[in-house]
């Protein structure tokens, strides 16, 4: 059991990793709108897909700037 548990830790611990790295690309795709730069669409997609409140935050203050 303590063989069992210990793998899927490993998994958990892989699975939060690569979550943290699409958070952070999910991120800079937000920043990068707001400070007015030009992003690939399938960035913007991918936002979208994340957050529709984010994305539309996002293009509003990429608009003022």
């Amino acid at each position: 059991a303590a063989v069992a548990n210990m793998e899927v830790a490993k998994q958990q611990g892989e699975a939060m990793e690569e979550y943290a790295i699409d958070m952070g690309k999910i991120m800079e795709v937000a920043r990068r709108l707001m400070k007015g730069a030009i992003v690939p669409a399938t960035d913007e997609k991918k936002l979208m897909e994340y957050s529709m409140e984010l994305y539309q935050a996002a293009k509003n203050i990429g608009a003022l700037a």
